[in-house]
């Protein structure tokens, strides 16, 4: 199978694991998904895992969120490092975006929070309207599916602000 020469590969890591999504183009999922681990020292397996999607859909772009101002924890952040070096070592652009920078990219179109972006993506992307979060009360755990919107946004706010 002869991958695209345009691949853009998004990637969010939060506490479990990671959220991903591969694109064509920006409206395009290739693959996405959410990638957890149930021991949180196995960062490195997760890495390992993360340089095996890179070297099979050879991305032109990588995205992580820029977590300089972020609010992650140490393993995240350590995640979101080993991204940015398996990105330089094998020469592929890399982005960061903040969380700042993809609302106000959102909020242009309406919406203020992550379940709105996540409602927005859903509408502009038919093929990952199924795994759309359900709103949740404050005392609820996020949804499953959440890193994996969160991916999407950032592979979005890349597209809307390199216009």
């Amino acid at each position: 199978m002869q991958q695209p020469n345009n691949v853009t590969f998004a990637l969010y890591p939060y506490t479990k694991g990671f959220g991903y999504a591969i694109l064509e183009t920006p409206l395009t999922p290739i693959d996405y998904g959410v990638v957890r681990v149930r021991n949180q020292y196995h960062a490195l397996s997760l890495l390992r895992r993360i340089e095996k999607l890179v070297d099979f859909y050879r991305p032109v772009v990588v995205l992580v969120q820029d977590y300089y101002y972020a609010n992650k924890t140490t393993r995240a952040k350590k995640l979101i490092e080993g991204i940015v070096t398996i990105a330089n070592h094998k020469n592929i652009k890399i982005y960061q975006y903040s969380r700042q920078q993809v609302k106000d990219v959102f909020e242009t179109f309406g919406a203020t929070n992550k379940f709105l972006i996540a409602g927005k993506i859903a509408e502009a992307i038919p093929s990952v309207a199924h795994r759309t979060p359900k709103p949740r009360k404050l005392w609820m755990m996020e949804d499953h599916n959440m890193p994996m919107f969160d991916a999407i946004s950032l592979a979005l706010t890349h597209n809307y602000l390199m216009e």
